[in-house]
């Protein structure tokens, strides 16, 4: 009697273990069978009683949503890596061209301030610096997305600044 206990015993299989490794892996029932040598028939019975194939399917269905959602995550976030650097590379080029515009402008109001008779401030010139500080501004508010939706294209306020002579302009 001792002997077919101990017999017993030694049958004894982790079938939640062989289950979980034939569901979540690509090996094939007849191969859990060698591996673990126990006879195909016995795997396979207890496979189609247990419906492993189908339970498979479904863990299959689960892994290859979670694969799509991580690339599709993925590319979600390259794409906006992009776009943010993008961004800042338009705010740097919308900071230089405001640095060049606020030199032109210091320059033309020192010129008008010394009186200067060959200056480039005319009337014409700062108007058009003006249009590129507006231009520049609205792409920087743009960048950082303020204001999107209330962006209006004004033309920019030119006021005369008190002690210059208006007929040097």
């Amino acid at each position: 009697m001792e002997a077919k206990r101990s017999k017993k015993k030694s049958k004894k299989r982790n079938w939640a273990k062989l289950k979980a490794e034939y569901c979540t892996t690509d090996i094939s029932i007849r191969a859990i069978a060698k591996k673990y040598g126990i006879p195909y028939s016995t795997v396979n019975s207890r496979a189609i009683r247990e419906k492993w194939t189908s339970q498979k399917e479904v863990v299959v269905k689960h892994i290859d949503a979670e694969v799509e959602e991580k690339v599709l995550q993925n590319a979600i976030e390259k794409e906006i890596d992009r776009k943010v650097k993008a961004n800042e590379l338009h705010n740097e080029l919308y900071d230089r061209g405001l640095d060049v515009a606020k030199m032109l402008l210091e320059k033309y109001m020192q010129d008008l301030r010394e009186g200067k008779k060959r200056t480039g401030a005319t009337a014409a010139n700062l108007d058009y610096l003006m249009g590129a500080i507006q231009k520049a501004q609205k792409g920087q508010r743009m960048s950082l997305n303020i204001d999107n939706n209330d962006v209006i294209d004004v033309e920019p306020e030119v006021r005369i600044i008190s002690g210059l002579d208006t007929d040097k302009i």
